[in-house]
């Protein structure tokens, strides 16, 4: 919760008025994963992470590996981002 305060002069007092707001936070721009085989992608699309869905949120990933492997985070729609910024956000190795 955020609060907005408002002052003012009149007739010689000063006064403050707070106005009560909510703040929320979205994704700017959509995201999503790959491993060494390619991206991870869903039944009804290639993008885990949303532009513009909520922050905080959720996403449970679930695979199974049997050996090391890569695992890259890099934005999904190229047009989404200011020219000339790069895709790749970051990239883990998971090694057992």
């Amino acid at each position: 919760m955020l609060s907005r305060i408002f002052s003012g002069y009149s007739h010689g007092l000063a006064y403050f008025s707070m106005l009560s707001s909510t703040v929320l936070d979205s994704f700017p721009f959509s995201v999503n994963f790959a491993m060494d085989e390619g991206p991870i992608t869903t039944v009804s699309s290639n993008v885990l992470v949303r532009k513009g869905q909520l922050i905080p949120s959720v996403k449970v990933l679930s695979f199974y590996q049997t050996n090391s492997f890569k695992m890259e985070a890099f934005y999904a729609i190229q047009s989404e981002l200011p020219p000339g910024a790069p895709l790749k956000i970051s990239c883990y190795q998971v090694n057992y």
